[in-house]
């Protein structure tokens, strides 16, 4: 099971002056950011999609660029707040990223 997290160019959503989404979990990528063309938004709470590894073939994934354990810890953060996101979900992130080398995240 893979879970990929979308980003959005549609930063208005989430301006502190009244984007619908200004008080959502969310974490922003700058332009130039671990390649990221333009300043994007990761939605913690509407950009994930749990798939299995059979959905995957014959898909185009683009490989942008690979973000920092310290950004990834942060992000984890953002997980772990969401009720939106199950618990078995929010596990099997930590151990995906704990399997990955990622350090200092406590356990759910």
């Amino acid at each position: 099971m893979f879970h990929l997290f979308t980003t959005t160019t549609q930063l208005h959503f989430y301006n502190s002056s009244g984007g619908y989404r200004q008080d959502g979990l969310f974490f922003k990528i700058s332009a130039g950011q671990y390649g990221f063309p333009s300043d994007c938004i990761l939605d913690v709470d509407i950009g994930l999609e749990s798939i299995t590894d059979s959905s995957l073939i014959g898909q185009k994934i683009e490989y942008i660029g690979c973000l920092s354990h310290v950004d990834m810890k942060l992000i984890f953060e953002l997980i772990r707040k969401s009720r939106n996101i199950s618990l078995m979900i929010k596990r099997d992130i930590l151990s995906s990223l704990r399997t990955g080398g990622v350090t200092g995240i406590k356990s759910i």
